[in-house]
Formats: structure tokens, C-alpha cells, sequence
């Protein structure tokens, strides 16, 4: 099942950022929306907490902070998007392998993994509602462990995108990249592994540009002697403050913009959104870099 609702969710994408004086690591934690629009997020909030059942922002465990939460959100969705099924939105399904995600999760014969995944893209700070970050849900069917379908909500609890997950199934997504999303701690334990690193604080995360890290096939964040680094299609590449600071709409975000930057892209270089306005150049970094904690940025 693949599904967009983004009309009335994502509205207004209007968002802030800043490097804040002295902060050379941790850019995934420079996000600072513009405190004017507070009134806006925090009526947003009160709404979203206030709906009754039917109304277009109604979720069952508003702003969820369990996994129980997050799954009796994904499941109110999940839920009313089928009784939807003949709208016009809906128009499309059913899609391969629909019956199976159906009949598992209405005869309770799966299981159901939630990780939370940060919100680098331009979106962060939304102009009616912040969207700091995404819960992924991952169901999984219990007897085979073969993960059936995949869905994001918004930390409000509001559906985002789903789509179903075997490898048989087309989508935008290569088969090869279609792999269970394990706890950051265990996916930064393999990545250790790999590449014979000590990377500590890992978190998922998504992002624009030509580090493209998709809401429900997000990308590994991590550091490691006090730098950053992402993991992109298996590769390292450091994101540091003391790379260019690119503005949407100056220096990114129309096509002649990004044609005439990524024209000046290094082959080891990528763009990357940095959770707004802003984004930055990563550059490709060799696991014995890495490992001594040698900078590509001077």
C-alpha cells in the first residue's frame, strides 16, 4: 500500500534555521525556528489535541510518546484510509500485496517495530505545525519476519506516506535498500563493525539533496572524535559547520540554482538539507579518516 496524504498535513512549508556561534559538531541540532511562529504551532497543537473522531485531524493518541501510541495512531489511519479506498486519492490502490498487509494486520498476525527518525529537510519547521521528527512504523508478519508494509507519522500522530515493503513488490525504492530498520544503537553497531569505527550518538534521519534520505528509508547520522558524519548507500561522508552555508531560495532551490551549484560539486562532495532554509556541502570521508578523526573541512 503506497500512499501520499500531503495536502492538508504539510502545509505551508515555510522553515528556520541557524548556526548558533562557537558550534562546530552536532548539525543536526542547530535547527532554530523562528519564535514568531509559535501562536501558529502552538494553536496547531491544541487543534490537533482538541479534534473529535472524523474530523481530518483526529488521531486517537495525540503527540505520541510510546510506541503503543504510535502504532494505535498508524492503526486509526491504516483503518480509515481503507474505508477511503474508493476516493479519489485512493483511486490507485490496490497495489501488489495489499490483501497480505490486510488480512496480517486484521487477524493480528503481526508485529509491529517503531523508530523515530529526525527531520533534516526543509519541512522542520513547518509553517502551521513543526515537524521536528517522524515515527516509522515497520509491520512485520510473524511467522516468516518478512516485513509486509511500512508507514510515517508525523510526531503529531498524522499519517504521512506508506508503502508495502517485500522485495517482489515495485516501488520507487531498490529491493536492495529495502531492509528492516533496526534500533540506531544496533544499526550504528553494525556500521562499527563495517568499517571499524567507534561512532557514538547514531539517529536516523531524513534529508534532501543529493544525500536523498527518504522519510521511511532514512540515513544513519553519527560522530566520532567530535565530528559528524552521515552513512549514505554505505558510504561515510563528515557534515561539518565549517562547510558552505547555502540558503534555499538564494543558493539552492530553483533550477537554475542547483544546476549552476551542483555543476561546482567535487565528485567526493554531496548537497544536503540541514532540517531548513539552510544546507550544506558533506564530502566523503574514508573509514581511516574516520578513525582519526581527520577533517575534510579547514
Amino acid at each position: 500500500m503506497r500512499v501520499r496524504i500531503l495536502g492538508t498535513l504539510l502545509p505551508c512549508l515555510v522553515a528556520c534555521f541557524a548556526f548558533p556561534a562557537g558550534l562546530t559538531a552536532l548539525p543536526w541540532n542547530l535547527a532554530s525556528c523562528d519564535p514568531s511562529g509559535e501562536p501558529r504551532w502552538h494553536a496547531f497543537e491544541q487543534e490537533v489535541r482538541a479534534v473529535k473522531p472524523g474530523a481530518t485531524l483526529y488521531v486517537p493518541k495525540p503527540y505520541p510518546t510510546t510506541d503503543a501510541q504510535v502504532i494505535a495512531d498508524f492503526l486509526y489511519h491504516f483503518r480509515s484510509l481503507r474505508k477511503a479506498k474508493n476516493s479519489e486519492r485512493l483511486a490507485a490502490l490496490p497495489l501488489p500485496n495489499d490483501k497480505r498487509v490486510v488480512e496480517g494486520i486484521d487477524q493480528e498476525r503481526v508485529s509491529y517495530h517503531v523508530v523515530r527518525v529526525e527531520n533534516w529537510t526543509q519541512m522542520r519547521c513547518g509553517w502551521q505545525h513543526k515537524q521536528d521528527f517522524y515515527y516509522v512504523v515497520q509491520v512485520l508478519d510473524v511467522a516468516s519476519g518478512e516485513e509486509l508494509t511500512r508507514a510515517a507519522l508525523d510526531y503529531s500522530g498524522l499519517f504521512v506516506t506508506s508503502i508495502n515493503m517485500p522485495t517482489s513488490v515495485p516501488g520507487p525504492v531498490e529491493p536492495s535498500a529495502r531492509r528492516l530498520l533496526p534500533a540506531p544503537a544496533t544499526a550504528m553497531d553494525e556500521v562499527n563493525r563495517e568499517f571499524g569505527l567507534q561512532g557514538v550518538d547514531p539517529e536516523y534521519f531524513a534529508a534532501f539533496g543529493t544525500i536523498d534520505c527518504d522519510f521511511i528509508f532514512p540515513c544513519l547520522a553519527f560522530h566520532e572524535h567530535g565530528l559528524s558524519y552521515v552513512v549514505y548507500r554505505h558510504e561515510l561522508f563528515e557534515v561539518s559547520t565549517g562547510g558552505p552555508k547555502l540558503m534555499r531560495g538564494k543558493d539552492v532551490g530553483t533550477r537554475a540554482t542547483n544546476e549552476a551549484l551542483l555543476s561546482t560539486l567535487a565528485p567526493d562532495e554531496r548537497l544536503i538539507s540541514l532540517g531548513g532554509p539552510v544546507w550544506t556541502v558533506a564530502r566523503k570521508a574514508s573509514a581511516a579518516q574516520v578513525r582519526h578523526g581527520f577533517t575534510n573541512f579547514r
